[in-house]
């Protein structure tokens, strides 16, 4: 990425996508690679992770309220 880049997408009018290899500056590269540095294995922050956890366990919780017999 510091050295050649990286590629973007942009959607055109027409919504056809275009891919283009993106040359970054010195200081993009450094701001990318510190929000990098912050994401997870899957790309999100703390705060996104918690927000789909709670999500998660609430849905969970929805199944599982049935009667126990």
């Amino acid at each position: 990425m510091k050295k050649n880049g990286l590629f973007t997408a942009t959607k055109g009018k027409n919504g056809e996508w275009k891919v283009s290899k993106t040359k970054l500056s010195a200081n993009k590269y450094k701001e990318l690679k510190k929000i990098f540095s912050e994401l997870n294995k899957d790309g999100r922050t703390n705060e996104e992770n918690s927000v789909i956890e709670d999500r998660a366990k609430n849905q969970r919780g929805l199944i599982n309220c049935g009667p126990k017999w």
